[in-house]
């Protein structure tokens, strides 16, 4: 990613290191910069641009000022006879909707279609149908499609020759499911050092599988109400495989996913397994901000803070919901070049496809990260802050009574936890 500019130099940013830093720039100077490329792209349609076979990844953005501007270069263009019509338009403008709705938001894009339609004279009812018609069609698309990838990736399963082992491992998916219990026992037995977390129903190791780094994260089913509940209902350990298998097919930053491994017992369920790719120097949000935050220069704080509020709206328009958001299931991964690091999900068993945020979840999302972080260690100016900037996208947010009872719950939060000895 690059530095920010300094005043009067121009830098070109390609499109997708654009997109990845958009929520880094101040909403105003987001909500300028889509009004005038809504305006370029008309006159590039006017001028008997071929827009529909514009090769997004190869446009550009120039920092002219402090504010980037949207250019395409000639050699990056195909020119037709006629102007296109109308109908091709709009068919273009849906399929680009679809591909940047990870990044912009509802009036982000409408002010792009506003800065497209303002030389056009339609009438206004026109111009509002277009729009929802866009709008809808992204909304759709980004609903859809996380649901029907997890469907597929739930299905995954080598062949287990109707033994007690069900699994699949993504490297070689004709690996009999019997040989890779084998090789995770084998792990079991000759690990070297402490589990990284263990818990009565959870531990968590790194292990050599197959010369890959992994962590693994065994579930264990050790009453026997929840054997007779899994008879029914998926493992948490294959649900945690599919989630991953879905992030990664959808670009939501995640540890890559190996794979997973059921183990059952004349028939009934008695522990599960979930593979990722061993994030080395990586660390948790949570703990990441305890140790640099206090002396975090401004920009840094900023940039850290709109990477949250990305990760989180990027599940939000696609209709995924992540019940447990504490920065504990935030992995930070040091970035080249950047005192800022990567965030990516991690416990991906409480993620549920097809849940639209209502206002109690989101409420009760940003409580889950903000029960997370010691007041030692962030000031409430600070989290105000915060919740300022996700106002500007969902403004119920800075109603007094959400901001009342985002605090009395917070503070509930972590009572429990101090009781639990598992918060902060």
């Amino acid at each position: 990613m690059h530095n920010e500019p300094t005043q009067g130099e121009a830098q070109p940013v390609f499109w997708a290191d654009m997109m990845a830093r958009w929520r880094t720039l101040p909403a105003r100077t987001r909500w300028r910069v889509a009004r005038r490329a809504g305006a370029h792209l008309h006159a590039l349609w006017r001028n008997k641009v071929d827009i529909a076979r514009l090769p997004l990844e190869l446009t550009r953005f120039h920092w002219s000022g402090l504010e980037p501007r949207w250019v395409v270069t000639e050699d990056s263009i195909r020119r037709t006879r006629f102007v296109q019509s109308h109908d091709r338009i709009c068919r273009t403008l849906i399929r680009w909707h679809r591909t940047t709705g990870h990044a912009l938001t509802r009036k982000e894009a409408a002010l792009f279609l506003g800065g497209f339609l303002k030389q056009e004279k339609l009438e206004k009812p026109t111009v509002r149908q277009l729009a929802r018609e866009l709008d809808a069609d992204g909304v759709q698309h980004l609903a859809l499609r996380p649901g029907k990838e997890y469907a597929r990736a739930l299905r995954m399963e080598s062949d287990s020759a109707g033994g007690p082992y069900r699994g699949y491992w993504a490297s070689d998916p004709g690996l009999p499911a019997a040989l890779l219990a084998a090789e995770t026992n084998r792990a079991e037995r000759t690990m070297p050092h402490r589990p990284l977390k263990q818990g009565p129903r959870i531990t968590v190791f790194r292990a050599a599988l197959y010369g890959k780094d992994t962590l693994v994260k065994r579930y264990d089913i050790n009453s026997w109400p929840d054997r007779l509940r899994y008879l029914l209902r998926t493992s948490r350990g294959r649900r945690a495989w599919a989630v991953g298998e879905t992030f990664r097919m959808l670009q939501i930053p995640t540890p890559r996913p190996l794979g997973y491994l059921e183990v059952r017992k004349r028939g009934l369920p008695l522990r599960s397994y979930v593979f990722t790719e061993f994030e080395r120097e990586s660390d948790t949000a949570r703990r990441w901000i305890c140790r640099h935050w206090r002396r975090s220069d401004d920009t840094v704080k900023r940039a850290f803070r709109a990477a949250l509020q990305d990760m989180l709206n990027t599940l939000y328009r696609a209709n995924i919901y992540h019940a447990d958001t504490k920065l504990a299931n935030l992995m930070a991964r040091p970035a080249d070049g950047s005192a800022v690091p990567d965030l990516m999900w991690i416990d991906l068993e409480c993620v549920r496809f097809g849940v639209r945020a209502t206002e109690h979840r989101m409420i009760r999302n940003l409580v889950q990260m903000n029960g997370s972080v010691r007041n030692a260690w962030m000031t409430e100016t600070e989290r105000l802050v915060f919740l300022r900037e996700m106002a500007e996208t969902y403004p119920f947010l800075m109603d007094p009574r959400n901001i009342d009872k985002m605090r009395r719950w917070t503070v509930a939060r972590w009572h429990k936890e101090l009781r639990t000895r598992c918060g902060p």
